[in-house]
């Protein structure tokens, strides 16, 4: 897993972010520590490193409940200055966690044919 926190130059104001990723080749949905929205190992792990990122970023013991906005965005209904952005893919998660709006988003790459 891959930590980093951001924010540009050290600097003691302006918004900071922390964002995580995770190789998940391999494992499972049932080896995550909490359950993810879909069963699929990406939103079991994406959710388990938002854990581990809120822990890490705000001193969370436990993930406050989340919901969902319409387009499928979750967010922490009791906890509006609180942001994060989850994104996955089958091999990799990916969070962001701060105190303004973030997003984030992970891709795989797929090889491309030599005839391009």
């Amino acid at each position: 897993m891959t930590m980093k926190r951001g924010g540009g130059p050290a600097r003691e104001e302006g918004p900071q972010v922390l964002i995580c990723c995770a190789d998940i080749r391999g494992l499972e949905a049932a080896d995550a520590r909490l359950p993810g929205r879909d069963g699929t190992a990406g939103s079991a792990f994406a959710r388990s490193l938002l854990a581990l990122a809120a822990r890490e970023f705000w001193g969370l013991a436990a993930l406050p409940p989340l919901a969902y906005a319409p387009d499928g965005r979750p967010f922490f209904p009791g906890e509006p200055g609180r942001h994060f952005s989850l994104s996955h893919t089958r091999t990799h998660v990916l969070a962001a966690v701060s105190d303004h709006p973030v997003g984030v988003d992970i891709e795989t790459v797929a090889p491309r044919s030599e005839r391009l």
